[in-house]
């Protein structure tokens, strides 16, 4: 199966069936014989097709989602465990009827698709039967093709099958299926009967003698209802052929055409045979294989784990407690620390928070509207004779949506020669966020963690993570990995200022190393995809507990992340697509993946050999509703690094256009095409938050006011530079 195929399988089609059955039903392609609903699951299955046209795939989506809208859940096995397995093919016929009209009534587009493919069917002889054979068939198959391909097979039926055919149609409840069902049991059971006692020995008949039979026929299957009657509660039509006009009995008569070869050894071994069945309904199924596409690697269809965040994240008032220096550093010296940043930082932190009010009001102001109050404007009577607005209007100014920001911080090895800017980046964010009243709560992601920790947070050293899953759910294989919890908007101020404190010092480690970092506080791996994981539901139990609008998540990382999860299920296809097994498997590189988000029903598909993280990434960015921004920071950048990062191998214009717009006057670069909203790349030694002024720009002794004006100009420039990082965060989030 393409590429190109298995993405208009599983979007385009996809979406039509969601919206046809009115409901975030869930669809599937799997190697199936024939497309299905799971009822109970509220799942739409369909095979992978080949050789399909879009009106054929209209015609069997419609078709299925039509039977989990109107078909009772527990209706058809009730039906056969009471009358048998026989009754299938019968209530089949009549049921199809009454889910197809309902579907063509509810959503008269479907019409002319369905109507078009059950033509594309007859022309592949997808019903054992060309069109000028069809009068030869028996009554339910009659009434099969009648019903799917309408007047253009010029069917011919008697008086009582036409009454039938318009109790069929008229047919609304799952009750008046049933009822018609057992009468067309009896109806084809009888006319099976009947043809085998005239049918002569060579089995031909001709034009003539057929109209005879049917008349005859049709006399004794009025007299055999009227008989039954007496004896039944089953209503079977009365009629007699002796009414019938002239002309009826010429129009039969020429409408019935001796059948071919293969319809003619069908009706022989439809009237031998002990089992009563429809010949154009048999056939469509055994045709409808040749649609499957058996050597179609089948797509593997996974759900996003529902985990409970307790088990993940280590609370911030734990992380804090496990943060001791040994007394390697004194508290005089934290202190000093403490202030000089807070001093310095402070003012820009209300500049921080004044630009981002003004954004906000600017956008509130941009969705004002001006309304009428339908009060007279007594400054306007005097001009009642050549005007018409002479009321009272008002400007209507939408209330601002409430912001909320998740944060998440790369505790990996390779951050260790900028972990100390980025933290006072952070810490900066966060004073931010606080001053300004937005809801915030900020992670750390580890796979380096103490066994104290886990204790004093309540986890279990070992989680058996699959009980947390559902069959064919991802799961976490790393026992190691945990979120450690920084900051969160509820922290009282005394333990927010602790927290401050404890993190500088932690910076002026990895700054330095002068003093020795605790164990939990080390540096490890990268274990990106496991902390989306979580942060999924973490965003879920933010928005819910804080009411945000809008919600900002923010990742700082320097570089791609390990993917050390698997799936977890009953059982899925291995390496060839083909075979079968049970439990836990690592996620098909090669194949199709559809990740299914559990609280939403939202999908995502993840194309063959593409970046599973920017998949899932999508995936968390359309469930949670959140925007995602990037912050890739890197020790070095260069130019080549920065081409082959966002544009490939080769540099086009566009690279060099953006790379002399933003890198070379700004030092940073962005795309907007990684799974993120926005991706920024930042050369790590640009975060510093410098303390600059002006002597540091002034030559000794050379103090004019040209020199003056370029050295405020130089310190200017230096200043935004360094808060690239904070700028940028200001102008995506407000």
């Amino acid at each position: 199966m393409s590429e190109s195929l298995a993405t208009f399988l599983d979007t385009t089609k996809s979406t039509l069936g969601k919206l046809l059955a009115s409901e975030n039903i869930s669809v599937e392609h799997q190697q199936v014989s024939g497309p299905y609903f799971d009822v109970k699951e509220r799942k739409l299955v369909l095979p992978i097709w080949k050789d399909m046209t879009a009106d054929l795939y209209d015609l069997f989506i419609g078709h299925e989602v039509g039977h989990a809208l109107f078909t009772p859940a527990n209706g058809w096995n009730d039906a056969l465990e009471e009358y048998g397995m026989e009754f299938k093919t019968p209530l089949n016929v009549i049921e199809d009827v009454r889910i197809e009209k309902k579907m063509k009534r509810k959503y008269p587009g479907l019409r002319k698709p369905m109507f078009d493919a059950y033509g594309v069917l007859v022309e592949r002889n997808f019903f054992g039967v060309q069109w000028n054979d069809m009068n030869s068939l028996p009554v339910m198959d009659r009434l099969n093709l009648h019903f799917k391909l309408g007047e253009r097979t010029n069917i011919s039926f008697s008086n009582s099958e036409q009454d039938f055919i318009t109790r069929v149609e008229n047919a609304e409840t799952w009750s008046e299926v049933i009822n018609l069902s057992k009468e067309l049991f009896k109806m084809a059971d009888m006319e099976k009967e009947n043809m085998e006692n005239f049918s002569n020995d060579s089995g031909e008949r001709d034009g003539e003698g057929e109209a005879m039979e049917l008349e005859q026929l049709d006399n004794t299957k009025s007299q055999e209802s009227k008989n039954d009657n007496n004896n039944s509660k089953q209503y079977i039509p009365e009629e007699s052929t002796s009414e019938e006009s002239t002309e009826q009995k010429q129009k039969q008569t020429a409408n019935t055409r001796k059948p071919s070869g293969p319809t003619q050894h069908q009706l022989e071994e439809w009237k031998e045979s002990d089992v009563l069945y429809s010949i154009t309904q048999e056939a469509f199924e055994q045709q409808a294989q040749t649609l499957i596409d058996e050597e179609a690697y089948p797509p593997t269809y996974v759900k996003w784990p529902k985990l409970d965040v307790k088990n993940w994240v280590i609370p911030a008032h734990v992380v804090y407690d496990e943060i001791d220096f040994e007394r390697t550093v004194s508290e005089e010296e934290v202190t000093d620390m403490y202030n000089k940043f807070m001093t310095y930082n402070n003012r820009y932190v209300l500049q921080m928070v004044k630009e981002f009010e003004l954004r906000r009001n600017a956008k509130q102001f941009a969705r004002a509207r001006v309304s009428t109050t339908g009060e007279l404007d007594i400054k306007k009577v005097w001009k009642y004779k050549f005007a018409e607005d002479l009321f009272l209007q008002k400007t209507i100014v939408p209330n601002a949506k409430n912001h909320g920001m998740l944060m998440v911080l790369d505790m990996s090895s390779s951050m260790s020669q900028m972990m100390g800017d980025t933290i006072h980046q952070m810490i900066t964010l966060v004073m931010f966020c606080r001053k300004a009243n937005i809801p915030f709560e900020v992670y750390g992601f580890s796979d380096v963690n103490n066994k104290s920790e886990m204790v004093k947070a309540g986890i279990p050293d070992i989680i058996n993570n699959r009980n947390e899953c559902a069959p064919n759910t991802i799961f976490i294989n790393e026992m190691s990995f945990r979120l450690k919890q920084f900051f969160h908007h509820k922290m009282s101020l005394t333990d927010f200022n602790n927290a401050i404190r404890k993190l500088l010092t932690c910076a002026k480690y990895y700054d330095n190393q002068t003093y020795r970092i605790p164990h939990s506080m080390r540096l490890g791996g990268t274990p990106l995809m496991n902390t989306l994981l979580v942060l999924r539901q973490i965003a879920e139990n933010f928005k819910n507990n804080t009411n945000v609008e809008i919600l900002n998540t923010i990742f700082l990382t320097d570089g791609e992340g390990y993917d050390n999860i698997q799936i977890y299920g009953d059982s899925m296809p291995d390496s060839n697509g083909i075979s079968q097994y049970k439990g836990i498997h690592p996620i098909p590189w090669g194949g199709i993946v559809t990740v299914e988000d559990q609280l939403t029903k939202k999908r995502v598909v993840k194309k063959p050999h593409s970046d599973f993280f920017s998949s899932m990434l999508e995936l968390y960015r359309n469930a949670t509703g959140s925007k995602v921004i990037g912050f890739y920071l890197m020790e070095r950048m260069n130019k080549m690094k920065l081409a082959s990062k966002f544009y490939g191998t080769k540099q086009t214009g566009d690279f060099e256009k953006q790379y002399n717009q933003q890198f070379v006057a700004h030092k940073y670069f962005s795309i907007k095409n990684t799974g993120y909203d926005v991706f920024y790349m930042l050369p790590a030694n640009e975060l510093e938050i410098e303390n600059t002024n002006m002597d540091d720009y002034v030559t000794d002794g050379n103090q004019t006011k040209r020199t003056l004006l370029t050295a405020f100009k130089k310190m200017q420039k230096k200043k935004n530079v360094s808060r690239v990082f904070i700028n940028q965060f200001i102008q995506e989030i407000s």
